[in-house]
Order: structure tokens, then C-alpha cells, then sequence
């Protein structure tokens, strides 16, 4: 349990994993992560390019933000990812940081979430937010449920009914994506981002096991609704790959 005293001396890192594939976000994304409510000497920034080059890191660093590249020639895009993610957690453990805040390079949460997620005092705690659009959305979340004696996680899905879902409670979860997300520097010593060769799932996947494995409970704050800005991500990753 994160002491409530504490909250304001909090020493933050505030990153994402990125490529030029969310060029189409970036200025508006960008715009939000520099001006977070949050004392300015409390939290800094890193982004880890995983383009196919370092052009892009190398222009992202000439913005004033602390860029690392990782490149993702011969991996998977879910390796690439776990990868970058892996740069971000080393980062926080080799520099004191309290938390890791990833905020997802198409997500943009309200300019409170920062106060917003550690004011739960939880090691791991995220936002609310939908992938796809109009009736084909769903909620980011997904959840533990019993099938007589087996355990199976499902996808909360349907548009229409995770409107009920969000009633501003804090829930507690199996996983709720990396979109927006605070974990514990305690979290992050014990637990690496990873995925498993060949696997479809991704890296917040297998991070809600690891959790689960430990014993560890992960929460969502369904107060904390984040614009996903992924309207655009089809069209330019096909332009991207191809």
C-alpha cells in the first residue's frame, strides 16, 4: 500500500513505447504528457522509438524529450514492444523513480491522471479507455471469471453494456492494457516485461499473470476515461509496413 502522505513527493517516470506509425497523434499527444498536473520536478519523460531506424527517435529527442530506439528488425511486433517496455522499467529502477506511468503514444488521459491514479494508493492501478469505434468498441479490460473449477479471462466487451461498467468505481481486474497505467517501482523489480516466442498475446497480457501469480491485484479507475485516438492506426500501419 502506497502511503496517501507520500503522494506528493512521488517521483515519476512518464513513457511509452512509439514508432512513426503514431505520427498522426504525436502533437496532441505530446501536448498532454508535457503538461500534466503534477509537479514539473516530480515527473520527467522518456519514449521509446522502436521505428525502423533512429531517424524518428533522433528527431523525437530534437523536441526536448528524453528518446531511446530499440530496433525491431526480425521481431515480432509484440517482442519489440515488451522490449521497449523493458527500457522504460530498467530506467526506473536505475534511476529511483517511484512509479512507471505509461501512457500509450494514441492515448490521452485527462491532464488529472497523474494525481488521479496514485491517489488509490495501489502498486498497480489504470485508466479506462475503448479500442475500436461505435458499436464494434470495447472496454479495455479484461477480467477473471470461473467456469466451474477452471479459471478463463474474457474481454468486457460490448460497447453498449461496459457503459454500465463505468460508474466511476475503482475495480479491481486481471488486465486493463497499458494505455494508462502506474506501477510500482516494487511491482517492477519483481516482474519484467515479456512476451513468449511465437505467442499472439502482448506484453499486458502476460503482466496480468505475473501479477496474478504473486498475489498482486491490479485495479482499474473507472473515473479516469482516456480519449483513444486510434482512428487513423489501420490506415497508417498499412502504409507503415507496406
Amino acid at each position: 500500500m502506497v502511503d496517501y502522505n507520500k503522494l506528493k513527493k512521488m517521483k515519476l517516470l512518464v513513457g511509452c513505447p512509439t514508432s512513426e506509425a503514431k505520427s498522426y497523434c504525436e502533437k496532441e499527444y505530446l501536448a498532454t504528457i508535457t503538461n500534466l498536473f503534477y509537479p514539473k520536478e516530480l515527473y520527467d519523460i522518456m519514449i521509446v522509438d522502436n521505428s525502423k531506424t533512429g531517424k524518428n527517435a533522433k528527431r523525437i529527442s530534437k523536441l526536448g524529450i528524453n528518446c531511446r530506439h530499440v530496433n525491431p528488425n526480425g521481431k515480432s511486433n509484440q517482442q519489440y514492444i515488451a522490449e521497449s517496455q523493458e527500457v522504460l522499467r530498467q530506467y526506473v529502477l536505475d534511476n529511483d523513480y517511484d512509479y512507471l506511468v505509461m501512457i500509450e503514444s494514441d492515448i490521452i488521459p485527462p491532464l488529472t491522471c497523474l494525481t488521479s491514479l496514485l491517489s488509490h494508493q495501489q502498486p498497480v492501478v489504470c485508466g479506462t479507455y475503448f479500442i475500436g469505434h461505435g458499436a464494434d468498441s470495447y472496454l479495455m479490460r479484461q477480467l477473471v471469471e470461473k467456469d466451474g473449477n477452471q479459471e478463463r479471462y474474457t474481454i468486457n466487451s460490448d460497447g453498449i453494456h461496459a457503459i454500465n461498467d463505468i460508474d466511476g468505481q475503482l475495480k479491481e481486474v486481471q488486465n486493463g492494457g497499458f494505455g494508462c497505467i502506474a506501477i510500482h517501482r516494487s511491482v517492477l523489480s519483481q516482474i519484467k516485461f515479456r512476451v513468449e516466442k511465437g505467442a499472439d498475446s502482448h506484453p499486458d497480457s502476460y503482466f496480468g499473470a505475473d501479477l496474478a501469480q504473486l498475489g498482486i491485484s491490479q485495479y482499474q479507475d473507472t473515473s479516469l476515461l482516456c480519449e483513444h485516438l486510434n482512428s487513423s492506426w489501420s490506415t497508417v500501419l498499412d502504409a507503415y509496413i507496406n
